[in-house]
Parts: C-alpha cells; sequence; structure tokens
C-alpha cells in the first residue's frame, strides 16, 4: 500500500470513532491496530462542552517508519435529544509532531467536523478530516451507517453492523468501502472490520 495512503489512514482513522466528547469527568482511552500500524489514545472531558485528548501512533513499513504524536482539543458544538434519539455535532482541532524515517519530520496539523444521528437501533455519521505534515496535505470523507438487530441493557452484549465509505480526493480519488461489527459490553466498545481489499482493522475502547 501507498506509504501516503498509510500515513493518512494512521493518524485519521480513530477520529471517525466514538464521541470526542462525553460526560464531565469522563476518561477515555483505546488502541487502533491495523496492518503495520498500531494507535493508542486518551481523552478527557473537562467540561460537558469540551475535552482534551492525546494520541500516539507507529506505522512499520518495509522502507519506512512514521510515529505521530499529537495532542488535541474537542468541543460539543450543537446536540439535539429527543426521545428515543440524538443528534451531535463536534469540531477537533490539535497539533503535534512527526518522526519519518525518511527525513520528512515537522509539525503536524489536523481538524476535523463530525455530524451523527442515533437511535437504540440506527446510527449514521458524516465526517470531514484535514491534515498538514511536511510534503503532505491530505484530506479524507467519511459516511457511517448502521443498525441494531436488537435492544440489549447496559450489563448485556449489544451488537451493531456498520457499513463505512470513505473517500480520498487526494490519493487519486480513492474509495474505500468497510463493512465492520460494532459491540458494546458495559462501557466498553469493540470494532472489528476489514475492506474488500483484505485491510483488516481492530479498535477497543473503554470509559470510565
Amino acid at each position: 500500500m501507498h506509504a501516503r495512503y498509510l500515513f493518512l489512514i494512521s493518524f485519521l482513522s480513530s477520529l471517525a470513532i466514538g464521541h470526542p466528547v462525553t460526560y464531565k469527568g469522563g476518561l477515555m482511552v483505546a488502541g487502533l491496530f491495523r496492518p503495520s500500524m498500531a494507535q493508542l489514545r486518551a481523552n478527557y472531558t473537562f467540561n460537558r462542552h469540551f475535552s482534551l485528548g492525546a494520541r500516539y501512533s507507529d506505522l512499520r513499513l518495509l522502507s519506512r517508519n512514521l510515529e505521530l504524536a499529537n495532542a488535541e482539543f474537542n468541543a460539543l458544538v450543537w446536540r439535539h435529544n429527543a426521545p428515543g434519539s440524538q443528534a451531535n455535532l463536534y469540531a477537533t482541532v490539535g497539533a503535534g509532531y512527526v518522526d519519518d524515517s525518511v527525513g520528512q519530520d515537522g509539525l503536524l496539523l489536523h481538524g476535523g467536523v463530525q455530524l451523527d444521528f442515533e437511535t437504540r437501533r440506527f446510527y449514521t455519521a458524516l465526517m470531514a478530516d484535514v491534515m498538514k505534515a511536511p510534503s503532505l496535505t491530505p484530506y479524507r470523507l467519511t459516511y457511517r451507517i448502521g443498525f441494531a438487530p436488537y435492544e440489549a441493557a447496559y450489563d448485556e452484549l449489544w451488537g451493531w453492523m456498520i457499513l463505512q465509505f470513505q473517500y480520498f480526493p487526494q490519493m487519486n480519488g480513492r474509495v474505500e468501502l468497510t463493512p465492520l461489527m460494532r459491540v458494546f459490553y458495559r462501557s466498553i466498545l469493540f470494532e472489528v472490520g476489514s475492506t474488500f481489499k483484505g485491510e483488516w482493522f481492530l479498535q477497543i475502547m473503554a470509559h470510565f
């Protein structure tokens, strides 16, 4: 796979998963794993509208290694609660550093927005992300739609089937389609899926 595409995937993949702002005092920790890539991140919601986070990504290729470390600020811009449903609009900005084994080290900047809507059985989300790093300014659009075959209580396994579409305009207009399964149990979330080209990923997330 193209190194620049992997660079983009390694940083932006997890921006599309979960709510970046939860509840006051809430702590989120997560790990995201793909072929040749691992990412760890943590997020703390210090106000019901704002959170601070940190992220570390390690990408290993045959001829190139990339390490990314950054901090980010997340804001809940808008929320609408209705009986049995919720809609949210989030914004994220961040900065960090890229350590590239081929010498493309430097400052990393990123930003993104996320609009989502969910009920107990239906979920959809639209996300746009941009990243600025040495010799690279990629964009990404993501759309997710999913459903739960059944409703579950807090202490029961709750499974969701989700289809994810991603568009990378600067990667020759690459479009990626990924079916995935999301499972909740108490405050733990698992996501596992694979593109039709066999590029798998696994994410584990916990809230405290």
